[in-house]
């Protein structure tokens, strides 16, 4: 008697985890995407578009420090969607192309990210009752994350699996800023919010 062999050939199995790679990064562009502009809908992109109060979160005025940061930030949660595009249609020539865009887009990050969190602290931005000084860890710790993980995924861009990870966790070690600026979260406190974090 024979038993009838179940095994998936390779070429198959290894399509289907290429194709649930691209569904599973191009889901998660578009909800860290809403993410960021849910979190900073209210308090930038809207008054900037209609008109209102043209104020940072702690009050600050809107400087070109600002608005640099806000263009690049934005810049990056834009490309990184492009990117996903990309790939998840095959067109890697030009993902790779757009790479060295995103890569000197990351590069400027830095600086704009630092100075736009040591003006912030000048003018005492910070959460109700955390002293501005102190919070100002929080913007340069990842910004040191972002760092270190762009440099790691410039280093391996030709392992792709490595490549992307590594882009992803850049991306996510930014995010607290629009995800503390989500409705319902700055209540809840920053201690609780950097451990949910």
């Amino acid at each position: 008697m024979t038993v009838a062999s179940t095994t998936v050939p390779l070429h198959a199995s290894t399509r289907g985890t290429a194709a649930n790679d691209r569904r599973f990064y191009s889901a998660i562009a578009i909800a860290i995407a809403l993410t960021v502009f849910g979190g900073f809908a209210t308090t930038y992109y809207w008054p900037l578009v209609a008109g209102g109060p043209r104020a940072t979160l702690s009050g600050g005025p809107w400087t070109t420090t600002v608005h640099t940061h806000a263009a690049l930030f934005t810049a990056w949660v834009v490309l990184f969607v492009v990117q996903t595009t990309l790939v998840a249609t095959r067109r890697v020539a030009l993902h790779r192309r757009l790479g060295v865009v995103g890569a000197l887009v990351a590069v400027a990050m830095v600086p704009a990210g630092a100075a736009t969190a040591i003006a912030s602290a000048r003018r005492g931005g910070a959460p109700p009752g955390v002293d501005p000084l102190a919070f100002m860890i929080v913007p340069l710790s990842d910004l040191v994350l972002f760092s270190g993980f762009i440099i790691a995924a410039l280093a391996l861009r030709r392992d792709k699996e490595a490549h992307k990870r590594l882009i992803l966790l850049a991306y996510v070690s930014i995010i607290a800023a629009a995800t503390a600026r989500l409705p319902g979260v700055v209540a809840i406190g920053p201690p609780a919010f950097l451990a949910w974090r």
